[in-house]
């Protein structure tokens, strides 16, 4: 069954071209790759920290923040772990922040930065 889910590519490119690009990210306007083994660790690693709060399957998680590798990470790694994902931009209003949170029964919320 792993064959067939998003996770399953993740592991299944892993293994098969671990050192090919799988994300990039232009910080200081220099583009830095991820490859496909750091980004299955990575979301593995994030699947076993929120599982390590409590977090079970079926439970959700909201991540507030900015398009960036990181937050693709969290919500791969909260799919990994059996949850579901909802993302909330960094720029929303206060009170769309609290409806999204609320309405989605967020369990845990991922935010970017000490400002979120």
């Amino acid at each position: 069954m792993l064959d067939t889910t998003l996770i399953g590519l993740i592991v299944r490119n892993a293994e098969a071209m671990p050192a090919e690009v799988a994300l990039r990210e232009k910080r200081f306007g220099i583009w830095r790759p991820t490859s496909w083994a750091e980004f299955r660790d990575a979301v593995a690693a994030f699947a076993r920290g929120i599982r390590t709060l409590g977090f079970q399957p079926g439970d959700n998680l909201a991540v507030l923040g900015d398009n960036k590798p990181e937050w693709v990470i969290a919500e791969f790694g909260a799919i990994a772990a059996g949850g579901v994902a909802t993302g909330v931009y960094a720029d929303c209003l206060p009170e769309e922040i609290q409806h999204r949170v609320t309405y989605s029964e967020a369990r845990l919320l991922v935010v970017r930065d000490q400002e979120q």
